[in-house]
């Protein structure tokens, strides 16, 4: 990625809001999500005994820069069956730069460790998951199917690693009522 594309990219996700298919009542754009998943990320690898490079930190960051090529296609569309999500990837593929393939989902899974990669999955979904509740805490109804979604994934995440379990945990805690 150039600076160039960096700068370009940069601007035109902050234009494109997360949720977009759905009501919210606090619109959240790419750059926020990004900038959560990112920290959260370094947080639970800190919390796993793990340690990040600044570069892993930046793909973890800039995990959706792609999507200012393609648009933000909701996640319950692109996972709905295989053929839904290797469409996707097709998509990515063609429109997506060879130099910006490192940051589709294909590339991240080749540039991440595994564990970094599970991880990034991880706090993807959470992130996701969390703004959801923050919304339906607010009297927002309209993200229930995200929140079983994300709810149903992060639960069978979590059953792979210890640590990732006890983060669903607290997190439970404290936005389940």
């Amino acid at each position: 990625m150039t600076y160039e594309d960096y700068l370009d990219g940069r601007r035109k996700l902050r234009c494109i809001q997360r949720f977009s298919m759905e009501a919210v009542i606090k619109p959240q754009n790419l750059c926020d999500h990004g900038y959560n998943v990112a920290t959260m990320f370094y947080v639970v690898m800190k919390s796993m005994g793990e340690s990040v490079s600044a570069e892993t930190i930046f793909y973890v960051l800039q995990h959706d820069f792609v999507e200012h090529i393609t648009g933000d296609l909701n996640v319950l569309v692109k996972t709905y069956n295989p053929e839904t999500s290797e469409a996707w990837g097709t998509i990515e593929d063609i429109m997506v730069p060879a130099k910006l393939m490192d940051y589709t989902d294909s590339g991240l899974k080749r540039v991440l460790t595994p564990i970094e990669h599970k991880v990034f999955k991880f706090c993807d979904s959470l992130e996701a998951w969390i703004y959801c509740l923050e919304e339906k805490s607010l009297g927002n109804t309209n993200l229930s199917n995200a929140i079983r979604y994300y709810g149903a994934k992060l639960h069978d995440s979590a059953k792979t690693h210890k640590v990732l379990e006890e983060i669903l945990e607290q997190t439970r805690g404290r936005f389940m009522w």
